[in-house]
């Protein structure tokens, strides 16, 4: 099931979300590093999964592994606007290394 702009409490609907269904569970939206590893530790979910700080962390993979800051997301890049260069975005945001 996917459901989207579905109004819902801010916090633990995943967990309600697991005591209906058992089968594997992914959740996402707003996730930091620590509420994701909580969240499946706890069972509450099988995965979790980055989003929109996929798109605005090249090596989001790495900042996870080390605990890294990830970079802040800039929405009005996450799809093509008028005013905003078509090629800002999904490709300009630093890596850890460009950071330092």
């Amino acid at each position: 099931m996917h459901a989207a702009n579905v109004q819902v409490p801010q916090v633990g609907v995943t967990r309600h979300f697991r005591d209906a269904y058992k089968g594997v569970l992914v959740t996402a939206a707003g996730y930091d590093r620590e509420d994701a590893i909580k969240t499946v530790e706890e069972g509450a979910a099988d995965l979790v999964a980055f989003g929109r700080d996929f798109i605005a962390n090249p090596d989001l993979v790495e900042r996870l592994r080390i605990g890294a800051e990830f970079n802040a997301q800039n929405a009005k890049t996450f799809f093509t606007q008028p005013g905003v260069p078509p090629e800002s975005g999904y490709t300009d945001y630093p890596f850890l290394t460009q950071k330092q």
